[in-house]
Formats: C-alpha cells, structure tokens, sequence
C-alpha cells in the first residue's frame, strides 16, 4: 500500500526482536528490507540471544533475497557499540541505524545556554558519537566489498555458544582464540573473505587462523587507506597461519585465494544432520517466557531446524 501511493520513498518497519514476530513479518508484508532491534546491552533484554537473533535475520534474509538491517543501541561503551556492529556484520548484516539518534551537540556555558562563536554555535559531538564515526570511517573501506559479498557461513570459538556453529573438520581453515567470531564471504569473482571478529567487548584479544595449503595469498584490508596489505604468516608442518591482534568488539578483514578441494570420496552413511554445534537448554521460568519462545520456535526460518537448536527435554518449565 505504501509503495503504491509513494513508490519514490521507501516505507521502513523496523521489529522488535524480543516479540519475534520477524518470520511472520517477511512472509506477510514481503518487505525489500528487514530491519530489526535487539538491545542486548540493556538490562532485562535477554542478551545471551544476541547471536540466534542475528542468526535468524541472517537466514530471513537469504531464504528471501533482502537484505537485512539492524538499528544499534548508541548509548553504550565503544566497545559494545564495536562489538554489536562488527559481530552483526560478521553475520551478513548490511546497514546500520541508530538509538538515541542525536550524536552531534554544541558547547554551552554554565547555565546552560549556547556559546556562540562569530555568532554561530559551537559544535560537538557525544562519545558514542565518535565511536559510530570511527566504526564508519572503517566500512568506507570494507562496506563496498560487504555489500557485493554472499554470507557462507559464521563461525565462533570459545565460547561456542548454544546454538552458534564450529568450523567445519574438512574446512580450509582453523581459527583458534577467546571470543572469536568469524564470518566467511564470497563475491560475484569467487574471491573469498574472512571477517576475524573480537567478540568481547571489552578485552583486546589474540586471534590465530591456520590455513590449509589450498588457501594462498593471504592479505589484511587496511581500513585507513582501503589497500589490500601482505599479512605476516608462519608456516609450520605445511600449514600457514596469521595471528591477529584485535582491539575490544572490532574486527580485521582477510581475503585468501582458495583452490577446489579434492573430491571426496562416496560416504556410506547418512549425515547426523544438524550443522549446529550444541542444542540449546532453556529452563523457562513463566509462562511469558514459555510464550516467548513458542513465538521462536514458530517462526523459525524453513531452511533452520528447531532441532538443530532444541533436543528431546531441552526446555523445562518450573
């Protein structure tokens, strides 16, 4: 209805993760964008369900070709506000918005009124102001490589939290640290790209990633000049490996050169299925909760299996 009566400017509904009426939302209005909210900084707004949240929109989006969007809570530390954008990015996010909205201030005295200067107000801006500024001035290099880019896949290690995803065995490559979070992207060439994410907001941390000998060229964007940059690599028992060091909630882009793997062989048995690392165990302690997550389970993209998150006897109620 919107688009009909005002093709030129497009309407946004943004959704309230918690109410988790995303699924519903797609398949109803079929919007060009999904847009969403989830402060998981705040207190009472379910944090430990930051990542399935960003796994749901993630596959929202791929089962119907939109793009997704999420609206950052602006109010916090640079870190959190780092980690919520880089850790969403890992997971294919493609925009950003903001809340509270208002970055950009300007000087006052002690009464609060205006100083002026040559007649004109002097302006500031707020600290996560800056910080949003900063984590921009990094996408001006990594967006445009982002956006042409398909998400393969997202990987955590240690913690591997319920529901998130290991990298796979056969997987051409490894990363090991605390708090890593890495999303793997594809462009239209077949150029491969890894996002290496910090996912602790508040600690710089180490990342390592060891590369099997497929994977070559191994290089680091530079997000102040944008240029591609040879990575330091040690080679040890024919495998290559990067170490990074990653301030609190940011993330470093690769790009590697990966060659087809060799074919394998005709496997006998059928796959235990579930690609997820853990199921999920819940204990529901009311009944708005219990609601909750019957919402969850309903809404569920077709191409993720409740059980890949929900085992027999997972979620109990007291």
């Amino acid at each position: 209805l919107f688009e009909k009566f005002d093709p030129n400017h497009p309407t946004m509904f943004i959704n309230r993760a918690l109410w988790n009426e995303m699924g519903e939302f797609v398949k109803i209005v079929k919007p060009k964008l999904l847009d969403y909210y989830h402060y998981h900084w705040q207190p009472r707004r379910r944090g430990e369900w930051h990542y399935f949240f960003l796994m749901v929109t993630r596959a929202l989006g791929q089962e119907n070709g939109i793009p997704v969007m999420r609206c950052v809570d602006a109010g916090r530390s640079p870190g959190q506000i780092r980690q919520t954008m880089y850790t969403s990015l890992a997971y294919g996010v493609q925009g950003f918005h903001f809340w509270p909205p208002w970055h950009i201030g300007h000087q006052k005295n002690d009464k609060g009124e205006p100083v002026l200067k040559d007649g004109k107000v002097v302006p500031t801006i707020t600290p996560w102001g800056e910080t949003i500024a900063s984590v921009c001035a990094d996408l001006r290099s990594m967006g445009p490589i982002l956006l042409k880019s398909r998400s393969v896949g997202v990987y955590h290690v240690d913690p591997v939290l319920v529901g998130c995803q290991k990298v796979k065995d056969d997987s051409w490559f490894e990363p090991s640290g605390k708090h890593v979070v890495v999303g793997h992207f594809e462009d239209p060439e077949g150029h491969d790209y890894l996002l290496v994410v910090n996912g602790d907001a508040g600690t710089k941390r180490e990342a390592t990633l060891r590369f099997m000998p497929r994977a070559t060229n191994l290089q680091r964007l530079d997000p102040k000049d944008g240029k591609w940059k040879a990575l330091e690599t040690t080679t040890e028992a024919g495998r290559t490996s990067v170490k990074l060091e990653i301030e609190p909630g940011t993330g470093r882009m690769l790009k590697v050169d990966v060659a087809e793997a060799p074919a394998k062989p005709a496997a006998n048995s059928k796959e235990s299925g579930s690609q997820w690392s853990s199921p999920l165990r819940l204990r529901v302690t009311d009944s708005s909760h219990a609601r909750s997550f019957g919402r969850i389970l309903a809404a569920l993209p077709s191409s993720v299996s409740a059980r890949s998150f929900f085992s027999p006897g997972s979620v109990t109620r007291s």
